[in-house]
């Protein structure tokens, strides 16, 4: 029979333009490749946040010299010691990741407090450095000053920080403010820099603190050699507390 007849018809064809719907998806999205920057060092199976990706090195980096890693990213359930272990993690608890201090924690900020304003640019830049010694750890920053305002700089081997500021409690005459105004870039191999503005501050105090990036939950608590099993949550809904929470 004319493969062109049924019941007698002749079959009129629609020309159609053709579509490579196999060419939309170009890999499972388990891993994504990443450039580690010259100064930072990565050891296979770390947990890092890099270029706005969490997950875990699959392979080494040196800290002389840039190099491309796999990064797993794959929403599954991962065991970790990476922890604060003061921390209980029981089973159903929202797991946080502090970027400062490398490892996961069950709180969604961690702050420094009571830093105290000083006119005095050496004395505010040596109380700035007690807070970021703890935040980020010793040797990973340069604090500069020009008119009572002070430049972090971070270096390229602290990554994102994740920086927040609680400036409430100074006593201003005018608006202080803390802004990011260089992103971490690891293929130009640039730490971030913050710019903190005090100059309309008169006295008080402020808190300096890490927004920690939510993760998932932990599915197995924590055991006797500090060991927790969770959930990693897709890399759509990592997000912070308050944002998660709305």
């Amino acid at each position: 029979m004319n493969a062109d007849l049924y019941m007698g018809q002749k079959t009129n064809y629609v020309p159609s333009t053709e579509h490579m719907h196999e060419r939309a998806q170009v890999d499972y999205g388990r891993t994504v490749t990443l450039t580690v920057p010259e100064g930072m060092a990565v050891e296979p199976a770390q947990w890092l946040l890099l270029s706005g990706f969490f997950g875990i090195a699959l392979q080494q980096s040196p800290a002389d010299e840039a190099t491309e890693i796999e990064l797993q990213i794959m929403p599954a359930q991962y065991e970790t010691d990476a922890i604060n272990d003061s921390d209980a993690f029981v089973l159903g608890t929202d797991m946080y990741w502090d970027p400062g201090a490398g490892e996961f924690v069950e709180a969604d900020e961690r702050w420094e407090t009571g830093i105290t304003y000083s006119d005095t640019p050496a004395t505010m830049e040596s109380n700035l450095e007690s807070a970021l010694d703890d935040l980020v750890g010793e040797d990973n920053y340069s604090i500069s000053e020009e008119t009572e305002t002070y430049t972090i700089e971070f270096d390229v081997g602290v990554g994102e920080t994740r920086l927040i500021a609680d400036l409430d409690s100074l006593s201003v005459t005018g608006e202080v403010t803390l802004e990011r105004t260089r992103d971490f870039n690891a293929a130009d191999g640039e730490g971030e820099i913050w710019e903190l503005d005090i100059g309309d501050a008169t006295a008080g105090t402020f808190d300096l603190g890490i927004d920690c990036l939510w993760v998932g939950r932990v599915s197995d608590a924590k055991d006797d050699d500090d060991v927790v099993w969770f959930v990693l949550a897709p890399l759509n809904l990592q997000t912070t507390a308050s944002e998660y929470t709305e």
